[in-house]
């Protein structure tokens, strides 16, 4: 994380990890490397908007899977 002291972060046991802002309204640059050694490059602008989580998920990995009832291929 860039700049390193603009925000607390906590990593809660449920593995989902908190990031709050010291100061309102700044800016926070961040790179998440996932397992598959993909790589996020993310710029958190924080507002006083109610929180909401964020999700990433690679979409070039998901699964295919063939539905045999109707001979199509549905992503998983």
């Amino acid at each position: 994380m860039y700049p390193q002291n603009a925000s607390e972060v906590v990593v809660h046991e449920s593995g989902y990890l908190f990031i709050a802002p010291r100061e309102e309204g700044n800016k926070l640059y961040l790179t998440v490397t996932g397992e598959h050694k993909t790589i996020q490059d993310l710029m958190l602008i924080f507002t006083s908007k109610t929180p909401n989580p964020v999700m990433l998920v690679n979409a070039a990995t998901k699964i295919e899977e063939k539905d045999n009832s109707k001979g199509k291929i549905k992503l998983a």
